[in-house]
């Protein structure tokens, strides 16, 4: 029993040593062996103790066996009733981050910095550098000489595919550079929502959403923008049905519905419950009175709309999947009644919401929809 008591006083400081050694050095790079693959997971020799892959730290497709020599990135220490156990990733971001910490000296020196990173794992990172340095050409650094630096990265990282881009503090131009290889003609910015379209060729849609989508996610992952694509002759389109449906309201000119199209105003909610500011600025409009009267024609729309909705006591009479049918089951409207004892505040407020919008004149509201159901 004593026996039993002094060999676990031992383990703990042993753990305690092995806490103490390693709690200051979680992100970087750690060495070792591959000793054994227990459930999934991949056991490693780091030296004075073991540490462990777990199986969703591993990259999809990348085998190692017991023996094989390994690096990955300390990603945290746990402590639980069986002592300390030191977690490694090869599939976090982290990983590339030290990888390139370790290749590229100039970072180190704080000379080029990493600002973001984005990552499939074993697919495709996107690296995202800058350098408070006008002379020093930060990409250029982490590519190396005749991409020597990251040529060792990707071997490192089994032929994972690396974007190393010029980080900017504009972010349209920062997109457009996360998005490479492809070529961006045109972006829209919506700041108060961080949302961003940008306008491709035909011949660049492909390239620029990528495998699966894989290169706007990574981008937009990498500028923290919510990014559509969307080509020249989407937008075109597009905006000859939005321009068309706008013209139907009240009040609003097509000078002025093409300026709040260009602005970024594809909707009724966006023109409904947009500052003035924000439109006036964005649209180039002047006119504040202008925007009132739009504000409301577009208000007065999306209240219509709703009143539009006729509701039975069974809600499967609605059309499968239908807008309606999605609308109504949201909002938890059972009767007409139910319906219109909403003030015009909560009306407006659901509509907000829900994102009730007008995009096209088939999928979406009617902007010229009347008070029928009343």
């Amino acid at each position: 029993m004593l026996d039993k008591k002094i060999i676990q006083k031992i383990k703990e400081a042993e753990a305690k040593v092995i806490f103490e050694e390693f709690k200051t050095r979680q992100g970087e790079l750690v060495n070792g062996i591959v000793r054994r693959i227990v459930r999934g997971a991949i056991i490693v020799d780091i030296g004075r103790t073991e540490a462990i892959i777990p199986y969703d730290e591993q990259v999809p497709r990348e085998y190692f066996q017991p023996k094989d020599r390994l690096r990955a990135v300390l990603l945290r220490i746990e402590e639980d009733k069986r002592g300390t156990q030191l977690i490694l990733s090869r599939a976090h971001k982290n990983f590339v981050d030290s990888l390139f910490k370790s290749e590229v000296p100039e970072i180190n020196e704080g000379i080029v910095e990493i600002m973001g990173i984005s990552r499939d794992p074993g697919g495709r990172t996107k690296i995202a550098v800058s350098s408070a340095d006008s002379d020093i050409d930060a990409v250029g650094a982490c590519v190396g000489m005749r991409g020597s630096r990251v040529q060792n990265i990707i071997q490192e990282l089994k032929g994972e595919k690396i974007d190393i881009v010029p980080w900017s503090p504009d972010p349209a131009r920062f997109s457009c550079n996360a998005l490479s290889p492809a070529r961006v003609n045109k972006v829209i910015l919506d700041e108060s929502s961080k949302i961003m379209e940008v306008i491709v060729d035909e011949d660049q849609y492909s390239l620029c959403i990528g495998r699966r989508g894989q290169n706007v996610r990574l981008a937009s992952e990498l500028t923290q923008w919510e990014i559509t694509v969307k080509t020249d002759i989407q937008l075109k389109e597009e905006q000859q049905s939005v321009v068309k449906l706008l013209l139907t309201l009240p009040n609003i000119s097509e000078v002025n519905a093409n300026l709040l199209f260009a602005g970024g105003y594809h909707t009724l909610e966006d023109i409904a419950f947009g500052e003035i500011d924000s439109i006036s600025k964005s649209s180039g409009i002047t006119n504040e009175e202008d925007i009132n009267k739009i504000q409301l024609a577009a208000r007065n729309a999306l209240k219509d709309r709703l009143r539009n909705i006729e509701v039975d006591d069974n809600e499967d009479d609605f059309e499968e999947d239908s807008e309606e049918k999605t609308f109504m089951s949201k909002i938890k409207i059972k009767e007409l009644s139910d319906q219109m004892s909403l003030e015009v505040k909560d009306i407006l407020s659901k509509c907000k919401e829900l994102s009730i919008i007008a995009r096209t004149q088939s999928s979406s509201i009617s902007l010229d929809d009347a008070k029928k159901s009343r």
